[in-house]
């Protein structure tokens, strides 16, 4: 589905009673002076690195900030919480994204 039709579809739904969604981004972090990030910061409820030695949540690959802006998008009803585990697009040697999440998930976002 194109991003264009994900937006029709929403415009269609009208008036129809909100459900609030929270979505996990399990990426590389958020840039948040990024000009769209700046304008929906309301919606981003919670951000945390669980990078080792890493503490900031800052995107330093870009990547975390494209997916979030993009949620961000085409969720307006949805409450967003990003989580850096990776500083890089890959995930490190000997993880899998698995290992991260579900741990991650409960733990915190659920």
């Amino acid at each position: 589905m194109r991003l264009d039709q994900i937006r029709d579809a929403r415009e269609a739904e009208g008036n129809a009673p909100k459900r609030r969604v929270k979505i996990a981004v399990l990426d590389t972090g958020i840039d948040t002076s990024h000009e769209f990030i700046k304008g929906a910061r309301r919606r981003i409820k919670d951000r945390k690195s669980f990078v080792r030695n890493d503490v900031s949540i800052e995107d330093n690959d870009g990547h975390g900030t494209h997916v979030a802006a993009l949620l961000l998008d085409v969720t307006p009803d949805a409450e967003v919480y990003i989580a850096k585990v990776a500083t890089h697009v890959e995930i490190p040697s000997g993880h899998k994204i698995a290992d991260v999440s579900c741990p991650l998930l409960f733990k915190y976002y659920l």
